[in-house]
């Protein structure tokens, strides 16, 4: 950061029938060492594209785009992020090398724009220096989208608006080093509790995330149903409601539960019913 920089912060808010407060933060921390490397973002986008292709999704279409950007130095890329709106279908990255030879990166086969976010690889992954980046994505502006906001389907274009759409994959990557394919990027955090028993039929979620006096809960299940909650800590042991049961109906309801008696750290808070179980992640402050 230079002298005078402004951080800029785009925070995007859905609607509430309830009066909300923003608590967002930043959190700044310095090395004691010059001696370091800087994570750096670059993000593909519409700028990307072949050149005088536009980014327009026509009504009744299912449109794939193609973006590409050549690696001008040897990279290690610890970390993955693509992003559309409502009309995403599905999107991949994946890097060719000079060799010929594809590294995989990220491929989602069903995009859903309500669960989405970025993605830490265990290692970091080394792309050699003149290798091609590329990303595709494909939208779905058909009645068949269940998730489109336009009926009848219409022409979309770049936008900030959910309504509107966006081609973007960031990446995250460290000038490499040798060695950097043996860092181990995981932390002691789990980031699920038991979760054995995948597509369960209702899953449990803070909201906000982040936590003080009380954890919010939203909780989506398929039918009425009662179910035991317990919080959980980085090391896997149970720190409050154990065994404490809730009855939630059909659909998706919400549920406050007492935080003050925990220290400040991440938590996981993990639902369970019929011998099945959901987990998310809290910060409680």
């Amino acid at each position: 950061m230079y002298a005078n920089s402004d951080f800029v912060i785009q925070v995007h808010y859905a609607p509430s029938t309830t009066v909300q407060t923003d608590r967002s933060h930043l959190n700044v921390f310095f090395h004691p060492s010059d001696e370091v490397r800087q994570v750096q973002q670059f993000a593909m986008n519409i700028r990307n594209l072949p050149q005088g292709q536009k980014f327009e999704i026509p009504p009744n279409k299912i449109q794939p785009f193609t973006t590409s950007f050549t690696v001008p130095y040897e990279i290690s890329v610890i970390g993955i992020a693509p992003h559309m709106h409502l009309l995403g279908k599905d999107c991949r990255a994946y890097a060719t090398t000079p060799k010929g030879d594809t590294i995989r990166l990220i491929s989602v086969p069903q995009w859903d724009f309500h669960w989405q976010g970025g993605y830490t690889y265990k290692n970091p992954v080394r792309i050699p220096r003149g290798s091609k980046l590329f990303y595709e994505a494909s939208y779905d502006n058909t009645i068949n989208n269940l998730d489109n906001p336009n009926s009848p389907p219409k022409t979309v274009r770049w936008g900030e608006g959910t309504s509107d759409e966006m081609l973007l994959c960031y990446f995250h990557w460290l000038p490499f080093q040798p060695g950097d394919e043996t860092l181990d990027m995981e932390t002691s955090l789990p980031t699920s509790v038991d979760d054995v028993t995948a597509g369960a039929p209702f899953r449990v979620q803070a909201w906000p995330s982040v936590a003080a006096e009380v954890i919010r809960l939203a909780v989506e299940s398929d039918t009425e149903r009662s179910i035991t909650l317990e919080v959980v800590d980085a090391t896997g042991s149970t720190v409050g409601l154990q065994n404490s049961r809730y009855n939630v109906p059909q659909g998706i309801s919400t549920l406050t539960i007492p935080a003050a008696d925990l220290a400040t750290g991440v938590y996981l808070v993990r639902a369970i019913s019929g011998g099945r179980f959901s987990s998310c992640r809290v910060v409680v402050k």
